[in-house]
C-alpha cells in the first residue's frame, strides 16, 4: 500500500516536473515568436518605406524626363526663332511652343509697330467676334492686354480664361515693347501654370520680342537692302 502511495507521488511529481518543463518551453517559444514578429514588422516597414522612395524616384525620375524633352523642343524651337527672318514662320514657332510646352491652344498675338493701332498678327482657337472686340479693346487702351503693354510687366492670373487671359506677357525687344502674347484657356489636362511655366514665359518674352523684332526689320527697305 506505501508502495503504491509512493509510486503514485513520484509519478505526480514527474508529472508535475514535465509540466514546468513544458510551461518553460511554451514560454520561450511565445518570446521567439514575438521576437519574429518584431522583426517581420520592422523588415515590412523597410519594405514599405523602400516602396515609397521607389515611388518618389519613379516620379522624380518621369518629371526630370518630361522636363529634358521641353528643354529638347525648347532648344528646336528657340534656334528656329532665330535663325528665319520670316515673320509667319516666327509666329508659327511661338505658336507651337504655346501648344506643346505651355499647354494652350487659345492664344493671341498682337504686334505694336504703330502705338495708335495695334496689329493682331497671328490668333488660334478664339472666334472672330472675341477677336474683335480684344482689338478695338486694345486700340482704346482698355483691358489686361493695353496695361500689361503700357506696363511691360507680364501678367499670370487663376482664372479659367473664358473672360480675360489667364497668362499676358509682354514681348520686348531693344528694351521696348514690341507686342503682346495673350494666353486664353488652358487645356484640360493643365491645371494651371507651374514654375517651370513661369521661367518659359520669361524666356519666350525675350526670344519671340527679338525674333519678331528681326523679322520685321528685315521686311522693311533698309533691312531687305542688307
Amino acid at each position: 500500500m506505501y508502495e503504491v502511495r509512493d509510486e503514485t507521488r513520484r509519478y505526480i511529481d514527474h508529472l508535475l516536473a514535465e509540466n514546468q518543463k513544458l510551461q518553460q518551453l511554451v514560454s520561450a517559444l511565445q518570446g521567439e515568436l514575438e521576437s519574429r514578429e518584431s522583426v517581420v514588422d520592422q523588415l515590412r516597414h523597410q519594405i514599405d518605406q523602400v516602396e515609397s522612395q521607389r515611388r518618389r524616384f519613379t516620379e522624380d525620375f518621369a518629371r526630370v524626363e518630361r522636363q529634358n524633352n521641353a528643354l529638347a523642343h525648347l532648344y528646336v524651337a528657340t534656334h528656329r526663332l532665330h535663325t528665319t527672318l520670316d515673320h509667319e514662320e516666327v509666329l508659327g514657332v511661338v505658336q507651337e511652343i504655346v501648344a506643346n510646352l505651355l499647354g494652350s491652344e487659345e492664344m493671341v498675338i498682337l504686334e505694336f509697330t504703330d502705338p495708335r493701332q495695334p496689329r493682331l498678327t497671328a490668333a488660334c482657337g478664339l472666334e472672330a467676334a472675341r477677336l474683335e472686340a480684344l482689338r478695338r479693346e486694345v486700340a482704346e487702351g482698355r483691358g489686361l492686354v493695353a496695361d500689361v503693354a503700357r506696363s511691360g510687366k507680364r501678367h499670370v492670373g487663376p482664372g479659367s480664361g473664358d473672360s480675360e487671359p489667364t497668362a499676358c506677357v509682354p514681348l520686348t525687344a531693344a528694351g521696348e515693347v514690341r507686342g503682346v502674347l495673350a494666353i486664353f484657356r488652358l487645356l484640360a489636362h493643365k491645371p494651371g501654370f507651374q514654375q517651370g511655366d513661369l521661367e518659359l514665359l520669361e524666356l519666350l518674352a525675350s526670344h519671340a520680342g527679338m525674333a519678331l523684332y528681326r523679322a520685321r526689320a528685315a521686311d522693311t527697305p533698309e533691312g531687305a537692302g542688307r
